[in-house]
């Protein structure tokens, strides 16, 4: 699994659709039979987990066919909570 900080959301997910796309016979080639799309939210304890997709975004995740997972953490002043290996988009092929 890992993070990704982006201000713009949509081009995060585009960029994963497309990519899985792009890879899915090689994973599948892999032994991969447990696929999934998984989202995790840290939000500030102050406010509430909400979250929107763009119609466009909906749509290529249901073309995919593999299950999307959202889990949202509440993070405390100063935390960091639930941490994944970041990603910087800019520099990934």
């Amino acid at each position: 699994m890992f993070g990704i900080s982006l201000r713009n959301k949509d081009l995060y997910f585009l960029w994963v659709i497309d990519k899985y796309l792009e890879h899915r016979e090689k994973i599948l080639a892999c032994g991969a039979d447990d696929i999934i799309f998984y989202l995790g939210v840290n939000y500030d304890s102050a406010g509430q987990c909400n979250l929107s997709f763009e119609p466009e975004i909906l749509k290529k995740i249901s073309e995919l066919n593999i299950p999307l997972w959202i889990s949202c953490w509440e993070v405390e002043e100063g935390s960091l909570g639930p941490v994944w290996p970041m990603v910087n988009l800019e520099d990934v092929s």
